[in-house]
């Protein structure tokens, strides 16, 4: 077995347990070189000893903690990875899918993020108002505009949460609506359907 030496002044970044480059911590030495003989010293002058038994145990115990963090990162780092893959996936889907609006529903009146633009409409018309003020388009067909806040997938249901200048909007798509989209948070987007 080869001796692995420690040293106060050594490096645990880019020690590699040599005379000329130790480790700085007996825990990395162990973590890095598993069951060699390992030697030790404070000072740059003092000479190389052999740890006591009651530094070594504690060292394992710290270079095990040091083992299970590099772990979890790994695994944190594949995770990470493959969400970003199923992310890249969606998006790629979501380019070839179209929704379009049903044309045996009533036309949908405009909603956006402008005000009203005349005080003598009526509801049967097309106009633009807040979202805070879709109170009297109740039952209706309407088209939103406004920045997304909020996306939940359900597996089946998505719910979408859309804001302008004056409120927030929540909108449920089920049913064949349901496909792999790619919606991104404060982007801008047009909703239509059923106000509830």
């Amino acid at each position: 077995m080869s001796l692995i030496y420690v040293e106060t002044g050594g490096s645990d970044t880019t020690g590699q347990g040599s005379l000329e480059r130790p480790y700085q911590s007996l825990a990395q030495a162990i973590y890095a070189h598993g069951h060699a003989q390992f030697r030790i010293r404070k000072t740059a002058d003092a000479k190389y000893k052999e740890p006591t038994p009651t530094l070594l145990k504690k060292a394992k115990k710290i270079a095990q903690g040091i083992r299970i963090k590099a772990q979890e990162q790994c695994e944190r780092a594949a995770k990470k990875q493959e969400e970003k893959e199923k992310r890249e996936n969606r998006l790629e889907e979501s380019k070839t899918n179209v929704l379009q609006e049903d044309p045996a529903l009533p036309t949908a009146t405009r909603v956006s993020n402008a005000y009203i633009l005349s005080a003598w409409y009526s509801l049967n018309e097309r106009l633009q108002t807040k979202i805070a003020h879709l109170k009297a388009l109740c039952g209706k067909q309407v088209r939103v505009f406004g920045w997304v806040d909020h996306v939940n997938d359900l597996k089946g249901i998505i719910f979408i949460t859309v804001r302008d200048g004056n409120g927030y909007l929540q909108s449920v798509l089920s049913g064949l609506v349901v496909c792999p989209l790619f919606i991104l948070r404060n982007s801008y987007q047009c909703l239509s359907g059923s106000n509830i």
